[in-house]
């Protein structure tokens, strides 16, 4: 290829009296029998071609046979006998591959033919050597080129093409002359009859001053193919409908870039309709019809299926289709319901179990055991009773739960040794820092599946940005073979793309999907996390582990949850106890907060917990700061449930737990389809995030290259088919 255009520009006074001996006395000689003779060819528009005498220009053309480049030759034969012969030299562009080997391709590139190269997919050597010869002061040049870029089978002008011809156009600002001829698809034949329109020059000085923009050279490539279009609309009766039609088609893609099974929105997503209209953005946009099953390379805008996001090993590994989880959902909030829709759509939900008894993770895990398909399940391990983790563990693989993600984990423990040996499960541990991982990760046999790492999470040291998080536990795992995700403020297609972007191998929503109808919650929990906005999510305590300063994000308007929670809180940081507590203190536990005795309360804390967390209890009997710890617990877990159940005794007190994920997903999906209850469930939630997600990769992709979009080129929130 390279030396082909090194041949190329050695002495351009020698190759243009090459071609023009080539063309004249070979070329010349051997068509015009066959065009003239054997078929009749008739020329209309001949004055148009007059009107670029002593000019160079760019011979724009329809190609649909390779017969038609005869017609290409043939208008410059006319420019020979027209323009003085010796004057002009005639050149094209020609696919590297189909011009021949040997003698034949020495033939065709002596003759003018300037090579592309389709096995690297650039037309940069070819172009660049098209720009050089048209700017030539010496010399008058016709350069033939088809924006189509390659032969359209249906016989009508293709509805994509390139902008090859817009950028020659744009470097040299030369005339742009449109032609378009009949009857070469019919070729080889006898007694056909051949037409060859002429069109009227067309100029584009308006460009000259962003020529070396992308967006120019597509404006120039649209202008002239518009030309075309309506030349070809003139000729031809019904071609525009027979167009039409031809776009209405299913847009086939590689089998390798979308599955035939995927939804009929990707199908209506992915037609040539609206890639008809995304085209005049990208130069190198491919459509492929249904009659054209090759295996071909995608163009740098194709839209893909966006299971290709994320990591191919991690849905296998998982048995899913896109690299997606949902998780941190309130037990009490969804059932088999939501958990089926996710696994029937190839994602995965995750089960939480805090804040049940064990009787309740019972009868749960048995009631989800009774349906076919695959969940998740997720805990907290217990940090002072191992033995309520070997309980627990004892049911999970009881139950065979297939999936387990851990919270809180600190290390590996022998019930995690237990679940992975006996069930064959897989496991994930929720991180929030990179010495958290590598302890996780000890050894040769690594028992972690899956680290999902939480950006959300705050701790009393610091708040760890996800940005400094993924890169510096991504570089201390990279040769562990274990799978990194990404929670925690992911509720736009822009944050989930960035979480791809950064080598997340999957993704998981979580607070986001409560606004979901797949969620039960009492109807003020519902209409308050439909407003939430950035400045009304807050840090507060977390109920389960608050003596470590850990805190989590709730809402902070409608309720006294933030001033109650950080008043308790506060109590037990400043090391006091339930003996130690003032009249005043004493008075606002009973009386403004709870409206019993503070040994009530202790009571009725203890039977909540007994179940639950039994370990707090026994360590609260006889010590009288871990019973305040308790009851601190008690309200920042019963606050949640209150809010849940709707309790309008205690609606002031309620603690909607929500990041800020909710507010920026709240914003996105404002005056669209997502504004309507009905139409958000936790699948349309999820799909439309990763669609929006592929959409923001290829828009960023475009920015990158040059190309100037409008501001409003935006994914909107879309009804996804699920059949």
């Amino acid at each position: 290829m390279e030396e082909d255009i090194d041949r190329l520009i050695e002495d351009d006074k020698t190759k243009f009296q090459v071609a023009w001996l080539l063309s004249r006395f070979v070329l010349l000689p051997a068509l015009y029998p066959y065009t003239n003779w054997w078929n009749s060819t008739e020329y209309f528009g001949i004055e148009n071609l007059k009107k670029l005498k002593g000019k160079s220009f760019i011979l724009c053309m329809n190609h649909t046979a390779s017969f038609d480049i005869w017609g290409g030759f043939q208008v410059g034969f006319k420019i020979l006998d027209h323009f003085l012969s010796k004057e002009y030299y005639l050149c094209g562009l020609g696919a590297n591959n189909r011009i021949g080997s040997g003698l034949i391709k020495r033939f065709a590139i002596n003759a003018g033919v300037l090579p592309v190269d389709r096995s690297k997919g650039i037309e940069q050597y070819a172009l660049q050597e098209a720009v050089r010869i048209l700017n030539l002061e010496e010399q008058k040049v016709a350069c033939l080129v088809y924006p189509e870029g390659t032969r359209s089978k249906s016989g009508l002008l293709a509805t994509d093409y390139k902008a090859g011809a817009g950028y020659i156009q744009a470097m040299t600002d030369v005339a742009v002359l449109p032609v378009y001829q009949i009857g070469y698809n019919q070729l080889p034949a006898r007694n056909q009859k051949i037409e060859v329109h002429i069109g009227e020059a067309l100029y584009f000085d308006e460009y000259q001053e962003k020529k070396n923009s992308p967006t120019s050279w597509i404006a120039i490539t649209n202008k002239i193919m518009d030309v075309l279009y309506q030349m070809e609309d003139k000729l031809i009766t019904g071609a525009k409908e027979k167009r039409q039609e031809l776009i209405k088609k299913p847009l086939f893609l590689p089998k390798k870039v979308v599955d035939e099974d995927f939804t009929d929105f990707t199908k209506e997503f992915l037609n040539p309709m609206i890639a008809f209209e995304i085209r005049k953005k990208s130069p190198r946009f491919k459509l492929l019809k249904e009659s054209d099953k090759r295996d071909v390379d995608m163009e740098i805008i194709n839209i893909q299926n966006p299971k290709y996001l994320g990591s191919k090993k991690f849905q296998d590994c998982f048995g899913l289709k896109y690299s997606y989880i949902v998780s941190g959902l309130p037990a009490y909030s969804h059932g088999s319901g939501m958990l089926q829709n996710l696994w029937s759509n190839g994602l995965l939900g995750f089960f939480n179990l805090d804040g049940l008894t064990f009787l309740e993770k019972e009868e749960s895990l048995t009631m989800l055991n009774q349906f076919d398909f695959s969940y998740g399940v997720e805990i907290h391990l217990d940090d002072f009773d191992e033995s309520e983790d070997e309980k627990l563990i004892s049911l999970l693989i009881e139950k065979q739960v297939k999936y387990l993600m851990v919270k809180s984990c600190s290390k590996v423990s022998k019930s995690l040794l237990r679940y992975k040996k006996e069930s064959k499960g897989l496991l994930l541990a929720k991180v929030s820092h990179p010495d958290q991982c590598l302890r996780l990760s000890e050894g040769s046999d690594l028992v972690f599946n899956a680290f999902l790492i939480d950006g959300g999470f705050v701790s009393n040291q610091d708040t760890r940005s996800i940005l400094s998080l993924m890169p510096a536990i991504k570089s201390l795992l990279k040769k562990k073979d274990i799978f990194l995700g990404i929670i925690g403020d992911l509720g736009t297609p822009e944050s989930i793309a960035a979480a791809f972007s950064m080598g997340a191998d999957f993704v998981s929503t979580s607070s986001i999907n409560l606004l979901s109808n797949d969620i039960s919650a009492s109807t003020t929990f519902k209409e308050s996390i439909k407003k939430v906005r950035f400045q009304d999510v807050s840090l507060v305590a977390s109920s389960f582990n608050f003596e470590s300063g850990v805190k989590i994000r709730s809402l902070n308007f409608g309720t006294r949850f933030l001033v109650v929670s950080s008043k308790l809180s506060g109590w037990f940081f400043e090391k006091k106890c339930v003996d130690t507590l003032s009249e005043d203190e004493r008075f606002f536990l009973e009386k403004k907060v709870f409206g019993i005795s503070i040994d009530q309360i202790i009571v009725d804390a203890k039977d909540f917990f007994s179940d639950r967390t039994p370990s707090l209890v026994q360590a609260s009997i006889g010590n009288p700061r871990l019973s305040l710890a308790l009851i601190i617990r008690y309200y920042l877990e019963k606050s949640y449930l209150w809010a849940l159940e709707g309790d309008e005794t205690k609606k002031i007190d309620f603690s909607i737990r929500c990041g800020l994920d909710l507010a920026s997903f709240n914003q996105w999906r404002k005056g669209t389809i997502f504004e309507k209850d009905e139409n958000l469930s936790v699948v349309q939630i999820a799909l439309n995030l990763l669609m929006g997600a592929q959409f923001q990769f290829r828009k960023q992709f475009l920015l990158a290259q040059g190309f100037e979009l409008e501001k409003d080129y935006e994914y909107t929130p879309k009804i996804i088919s699920l059949e």
